[in-house]
Formats: structure tokens, C-alpha cells, sequence
């Protein structure tokens, strides 16, 4: 409910919700826990509350370390290492710390779920242009497109490249740029 508050501009709410989940962390399994500071990652650093962010993210790493597999519930079982790579990558690129988002977001985008692989290629393509590396984020860019023509059409995946879209408008005269702003276009209609 936390996330979902954050993915609505409802910051208030959505640390409240964190902060009441908080209460529990030492009763639930390690996996638990670390997708509980992940989530809480997301949201306090949506909320601007960086060091907050930082703290969580440190626990999710620990967490996660703990994990007994016999221990992991089935609903979580799709969390891991790759997830809280790209919570870290997304951390850092939102904190200024592109170089090491880049290394984070290629460490998730590797051993994520093709589903997922959409968004994080557009996340990781906007990692490379705050670098400067403008082929990295085209290549990120036409992999994320790629996935999605390929049937994996998830909202999330098109709306991060149109963020990467708005991200290469400084550029936009470029050729390589315009055609791949007009792919992105066309994955939005």
C-alpha cells in the first residue's frame, strides 16, 4: 500500500504506511524483511527523506544476506538480489551517483525477469545519459523496446522510456536520438 502511495504523490501516507510496517520487521523471515526495506527505500526516497533511504536500503542489503530459503515464503520468492539492485540503482540515480547506478542497474538487468528487464533497461538507459554515455543509453534503449514489441508490453516499461525520451531532449537534433524518440513515440500510442 506504501509503494502504491508513492506511485501516487502520496507521500505522507505512503511513509506512514512504512512506519507502521516497521513495527513488525523483527517477527517476519529475513527475506521479508529485506523487500520491507527495499519498498521502504522507494518510498523515503520519494518522499525526499535521502538518509532515511540510505538506511533502509543498508538493511535490505543485511536482510538479504540472512535469507534462509527454507524460510522464504512462495509469494516472495521473486525477490532477490537482482530487485534490490535495481531499488539501489534507482537510489543512486536520484541522489546524483549515476557511475554507480550504472554498475547497479547492469548487475539487476542481467538476472531480472524479462518483464522486468523493460523497465530496468529504460532506468539503466537513463543512468547512461546522466554519464554523458550516450551510446549506453541508446542501447539500453533499444534493448527496453526490443522487449516491449517482443509482447512484453508492461505500462511501466513505456512510461520509463518516455522518461528517457524527455531525457534526450537536449539532443534531440541528433539522428540516432530522433529515431529512437519516434520508436519510443510509437510504443507509447
Amino acid at each position: 500500500m506504501a509503494t502504491q502511495a508513492a506511485n501516487h504523490q502520496e507521500q505522507l501516507a505512503a511513509v506512514g504506511l512504512m512506519d507502521t510496517a516497521e513495527a513488525v520487521r523483527g517477527r517476519v523471515p529475513a527475506i521479508m524483511r529485506a523487500s520491507l526495506a527495499a519498498h521502504q527505500t522507494t518510498v523515503y526516497n520519494k518522499a525526499g527523506d535521502k538518509r532515511k533511504a540510505a538506511a533502509a536500503l543498508n538493511r535490505a542489503f543485511d536482510a538479504l544476506g540472512r535469507v534462509d530459503a527454507s524460510d522464504t515464503p512462495s509469494y516472495l520468492a521473486w525477490f532477490g538480489e537482482a530487485q534490490l539492485r535495481s531499488t539501489e540503482g534507482r537510489f543512486l540515480l536520484t541522489t546524483g551517483q549515476a557511475e554507480r547506478a550504472t554498475e547497479a542497474l547492469e548487475r539487476s538487468v542481467t538476472e531480472a525477469a524479462p518483464r522486468d528487464k523493460a523497465v530496468r533497461y529504460g532506468t539503466l538507459a537513463l543512468a547512461y545519459q546522466k554519464t554523458g554515455d550516450l551510446d549506453g543509453a541508446l542501447d539500453a534503449t533499444y534493448k527496453a523496446a526490443d522487449l516491449i514489441e517482443d509482447g512484453i508490453h508492461s505500462r511501466r516499461g513505456v512510461e520509463r522510456l518516455e522518461d528517457v525520451r524527455r531525457a534526450f531532449r537536449p539532443v534531440k537534433n541528433e539522428p540516432k536520438i530522433r529515431e529512437v524518440s519516434e520508436r519510443i513515440a510509437a510504443l507509447a500510442a
